[in-house]
């Protein structure tokens, strides 16, 4: 859980800020001066210092830079204070502090950036999830990555000194760290190869190259950032992570995107293909040119099957026939619900022949399946038409009209034209 210290002599805002963390779901642990600070600091896991300008021991100047030269310098710190002189604020500047919240009633801003320092935090462990290449064939300046990525407790890092090796690998990345000057290989022409093969993995270049023309030049042929040597390790992780950052929105966008096309496509209900789809993925059968057969079925009587048992039970035997329509057809066939009690099914490869076999085996499966409580089987109907040419529009139409026949002439049965 996401730990705050607050260092503050006022008991009043110490509780205030106590609420704010606890809505946030963090863990506050308060100190009133310098020397509860640092018992705190070196006894619990801190992942933000939240520090007011008043102290019990008067160390009102002395607290937040010894936190800056102490081991617990990597811990942001906020100055949560009334003081609002500029002055005060350019000198914490100078200590890497750059939030500064009124103190208030009003706990909106506190609140607004404890999220966003946690987010911050969660960001943190995501780079750590992430693979990296670095490709430089200069062994000092890997052996300083090397060192610089510990330091951050990153180690899902392979080293490459040049194109070739890290070509053979074969393997993708999350992050690309690839050096300008290469042996063999030019790092341009590695970073337009690398984006034409990844639209959305992060690409670094780094050179010792400080003319604007080379990095704009980089950055278009794919590059998401130019770093120029000697790296400074803050300012490096702070821009990877900038960047991590849009690739873990672009990821979950992508995700999300996933899902809603998979809503669109998906009958809520019995979790096959939709009406729509089915029908869009007989046409583009057609338009491929495949060999296949369509089956048009429908579950004899279900209306009754509703009336006696109710629609809570109707809708359990759908689903139920639904997955055993599923595993009767597998890929590379497909299943849809047409509508209601009626189920299309795309038999590629299937002549006639084949088709009416395999819908006539799952009719006859039917048989002996039990479905929840309903005492008498299920039976189907069905049409089975194989593609000759015909439009999408004519193959449904068929398969329908054969579908009705089969009702027609006394149900549980498949015809074919």
């Amino acid at each position: 859980m996401y730990s705050i210290l607050h260092i503050d002599n006022s008991i009043f805002f110490r509780k205030l800020l106590q609420d704010v963390a606890i809505d946030q779901d963090c863990i506050i642990y308060s100190a009133s001066n310098k020397k509860e600070a640092f018992e705190i600091l070196d006894s619990k896991n801190i992942d933000l210092i939240i520090s007011g300008l008043s102290f019990e021991d008067d160390s009102n100047e002395e607290l937040i830079p010894e936190i800056k030269n102490s081991p617990h310098r990597d811990i942001p710190v906020a100055i949560f204070s009334a003081d609002n002189n500029l002055d005060n604020r350019r000198k914490y500047i100078k200590y890497g502090i750059t939030d500064f919240i009124s103190k208030s009633n009003n706990m909106s801003m506190l609140s607004k950036m404890i999220h966003k320092y946690k987010n911050t935090c969660n960001l943190d462990k995501e780079v750590k999830n992430l693979s990296f290449a670095v490709i430089d064939d200069n062994k000092l300046q890997r052996e300083l990555l090397k060192s610089m990525f510990h330091q951050y407790s990153i180690y899902n890092v392979d080293f490459f000194e040049s194109g070739e090796a890290f070509l053979e690998k074969d393997r993708e990345y999350d992050v690309y760290i690839v050096d300008l000057i290469l042996p063999g290989i030019l790092g341009i022409d590695m970073i337009l190869q690398l984006r034409k093969q990844y639209s959305d993995n992060i690409i670094v270049a780094i050179s010792n190259v400080n003319f604007t023309e080379t990095i704009q030049n980089v950055i278009l042929a794919g590059a998401d950032d130019y770093i120029i040597k000697p790296i400074n390790e803050d300012i490096f992780f702070a821009r990877l992570k900038s960047n991590v950052r849009t690739y873990t929105l672009l990821k979950e966008l992508e995700e999300k995107n996933k899902i809603l096309e998979h809503l669109i496509k998906i009958d809520s209900l019995t979790q096959i293909y939709n009406h729509k789809s089915i029908v869009d993925k007989v046409y583009e059968f057609i338009e491929q040119k495949y060999d296949f057969s369509i089956a048009m079925l429908d579950l004899d009587y279900f209306k009754s099957v509703n009336d006696t048992y109710g629609h809570l039970i109707g809708d359990e035997v759908l689903v139920s026939i639904s997955n055993q329509l599923v595993n009767h057809f597998p890929k590379p066939n497909y299943v849809g619900r047409y509508g209601g009690e009626e189920f299309l099914v795309i038999m590629k490869d299937s002549s006639i022949i084949d088709a009416l076999k395999q819908c006539e085996d799952f009719r006859k499966s039917l048989d002996t399946a039990k479905i929840n409580s309903i005492k008498s089987p299920i039976t189907i109907s069905g049409g089975v038409v194989e593609f000759t040419g015909q439009t999408t529009a004519e193959l449904i139409k068929t398969a329908d009209v054969l579908l009705y026949k089969a009702k027609e002439s006394g149900r549980n049965k498949i015809l074919i034209k």
